[in-house]
């Protein structure tokens, strides 16, 4: 039994994927925050303001994971139009000008 192979193209970015839990569990904190019942005025003002720094927080958390995104598909994008454009080195076009001899296992190389 082989198994599974996932081309290179389908792997998520790691830093990609950490920011996506990271994200995940600011919303989980901030709704736990939003679940907290208001027994007297005293508590509404701190939570209040617990629950707009969790979304703050995220938005430019989220702000900057789509940020790097935008950068590093401009730079693959950049090296990938600068490899098509590029010309071949001298060492892969140069001819070979005469053909190669083959030469017993045993004998030795030229000084």
């Amino acid at each position: 039994m082989q198994p599974t192979l996932i081309p290179p193209e389908q792997i998520p970015d790691p830093w990609l994927l950490d920011s996506e839990a990271l994200l995940a569990e600011l919303d989980r904190i901030r709704e736990l925050a939003v679940q907290i019942p208001p027994t007297f005025n005293a508590q509404i003002g701190p939570t209040n303001t617990v629950i707009n720094a969790i979304w703050e927080l995220r938005e430019r958390l989220n702000f900057l994971i789509k940020l790097h995104a935008t950068r590093q598909s401009a730079t693959q994008a950049a090296f990938r139009g600068a490899a098509a454009t590029s010309t071949p080195s001298q060492r892969q076009t140069k001819r070979i000008d005469r053909q190669t001899e083959a030469r017993p296992a045993n004998a030795r190389r030229k000084a």
